[in-house]
């Protein structure tokens, strides 16, 4: 059998294109986030550890646990206000890391912790007593 030139020059050219190009698959690797350094359920345990309100039973600072660890889940507590939990030591140490945190976070977990039925407010101001008449 003969191979024609022409039918040749196209099979070089594919040839030498993979080989320009690798001629194999990239491979991608995908790049994991970084582990959470202050994660919500750890700051919440050492909050209760720092305030140490042991004295008010397992069940009570269970549940306590869980609010605290909800809100900062939930309302999407800052780095920096975590990870300053996570090096108190003090009340006072708490207290300055509480002060990180927005006023509806800090009103939202105040809320939460003493089992208010009440909704959170919105910042609006009441209404004119002169309209409710």
């Amino acid at each position: 059998m003969q191979v024609h030139p022409i039918m040749i020059a196209p099979m070089r050219t594919s040839l030498l294109f993979l080989a320009a190009c690798g001629g194999a698959p990239a491979t991608t690797t995908v790049a994991q986030a970084p582990a959470d350094p202050a994660p919500c359920a750890e700051v919440a345990h050492h909050e209760l550890d720092v305030m140490n309100l042991a004295f008010l039973g397992d069940q009570k600072t269970g549940k306590m646990r869980l609010e605290i660890q909800a809100r900062c889940h939930d309302d999407s507590w800052p780095l920096d206000a975590r990870r300053c939990v996570m090096t108190a030591t003090s009340f006072d140490d708490m207290t300055a890391c509480h002060d990180k945190l927005s006023a509806a976070q800090r009103t939202a977990l105040q809320h939460e912790l003493r089992g208010s039925d009440e909704s959170v407010p919105d910042n609006t101001p009441p209404p004119n007593p002169e309209l409710l008449k």
